[in-house]
Parts: C-alpha cells; sequence; structure tokens
C-alpha cells in the first residue's frame, strides 16, 4: 500500500486548517454550551450544522486512514481524527445540553399554563355557585 498522493495531502492539510478555525470557534462557543440559559435556537441550529459538518470530515479523515501507509501520515491522521473527536464530543454534549434546557422550558411553561387553566376552571365553578 502507497502513501497519500500529492491532492490527497493537499485535502489532509485543508482538514487541518478547517480544524484551527473550528478550534477557534469552539474556544467561542463554550459561554453558550455550558450557559444553556443563554443559548437561543439560532445556536443550537449551528451547533446541529456544526455536528454534520465534523461527522462529514470524520468520514473523510477514515477514508485517509485506509490509504495511507506512511507511519508519519499515520500519525498525522490520527491526532487530526482526534481533536475532531474532541470537537464532536464538545458539540455534542452542548447540542444535548441546550435541546433538554429547551425541552425543560416549554415543559414548565405548560405546567404554568395548566395551573392557569385549573384556577381560571375553579374561579368560574365557584362564580357560578
Amino acid at each position: 500500500m502507497k502513501d497519500i498522493d500529492v491532492s490527497q495531502s493537499l485535502e489532509l492539510a485543508d482538514l487541518e486548517s478547517a480544524l484551527k478555525e473550528l478550534e477557534e470557534r469552539a474556544q467561542e462557543d463554550i459561554d453558550v454550551m455550558y450557559g444553556v440559559h443563554r443559548a437561543r435556537k439560532t445556536d443550537l441550529r449551528r451547533f446541529q450544522r456544526l455536528m454534520e459538518h465534523l461527522a462529514r470530515s470524520r468520514l473523510r479523515i477514515a477514508v485517509f486512514r485506509g490509504q495511507s501507509a506512511g507511519v508519519h501520515t499515520q500519525r498525522r491522521i490520527d491526532l487530526i481524527s482526534a481533536r475532531y473527536e474532541v470537537l464532536e464530543a464538545l458539540y455534542e454534549g452542548a447540542v444535548t445540553r441546550i435541546s433538554d434546557h429547551r425541552a425543560w422550558k416549554l415543559s414548565h411553561r405548560l405546567d404554568w399554563l395548566i395551573i392557569a387553566i385549573i384556577v381560571i376552571d375553579i374561579i368560574l365553578v365557584v362564580w357560578r355557585a
């Protein structure tokens, strides 16, 4: 098995470059990830899109892993893969936390709506009597 060719090496370099940008963005996103009460619906959608992008990138990395026989290239691919894995875990956790928080907020609002309906019903029953 041969090592990857020049075009694949350039594509791997593109993955590394994109990875640096994603890591910088993740540093900025940490406040939203752990401050779920500040997260907006747009943040959740953006994080979900990032998860899709990370999954596609990891698939590309898997292709490289299967094509490379060079030890240096294998180490490089393993390092890139590990860094993408960390980002995946970070954003996956954020999506879960934000989704759970949003579901809790909706449930909380519904609870108050039910209480309000019961109170109104009680008032109407007492008023009619």
